[in-house]
């Protein structure tokens, strides 16, 4: 499906596609679609080095929730070959600060976001494809706290939505490389002063 064909933006919003993305493989099979563009299960398999059988359950899963859609079929040698896309050119979490479960399984699709850029990180030390300086630098990872003012923070929004249309204009090319990008920001609560203890 060509992205002029489907929506900008895909919310990801209801309860249950949130929930299926409590998983890191599954978030994996969305990325890696959503990078690639439409794909077989064989060629999802190869680019994340598992095998097709133990993908098919999820990517049925996906399907019925609305976050892959069937898009056609491509002749391999003498069979037909099953191709998926995502929904939107754009796939995001939508976050519902007013629904408490919806908050909940949004806090465990990003603790498994984290861990997908723990491994990925591992993974990416392991070889010789990071590299950590310069202009080409591929490999980050920082942890900040800051005070902003109003124009600051609108300031990073605006380079955070920057950022995704950079990484939303994706497609595997010649020339090109593929990158994983995690980005989290939060406010941080004040916290009451500690009591001190008597003696």
């Amino acid at each position: 499906m060509a992205c002029s064909s489907k929506p900008h933006v895909y919310w990801i919003s209801r309860l249950d596609q949130i929930q299926l993305l409590e998983s890191s493989l599954r978030q994996d099979i969305i990325d890696s679609v959503e990078a690639r563009g439409p794909c077989s299960v064989m060629e999802l398999a190869r680019e994340l080095g598992i095998a097709a059988d133990a993908l098919y359950y999820h990517v049925r899963k996906l399907l019925a929730a609305d976050l892959l859609v069937p898009c056609g079929t491509r002749k391999v040698e003498r069979r037909e070959e099953a191709l998926y896309d995502v929904p939107g050119c754009s796939m995001k979490l939508r976050h519902d600060a007013t629904d408490p479960r919806k908050t909940k399984a949004i806090s465990r699709v990003i603790a498994s976001m984290l861990r997908v850029t723990t491994r990925d990180h591992r993974t990416a030390c392991a070889t010789n494809l990071a590299v950590p300086a310069g202009r080409y630098r591929n490999l980050w990872a920082r942890r900040r706290k800051a005070w902003v003012t109003s124009e600051q923070l609108e300031e990073l929004n605006r380079l955070a939505r920057r950022m995704d249309e950079i990484l939303g204009d994706s497609d595997a090319g010649e020339g090109k490389r593929l990158i994983a990008h995690t980005l989290v920001v939060v406010p941080v609560p004040p916290k009451p002063p500690k009591r001190r203890e008597k003696r």
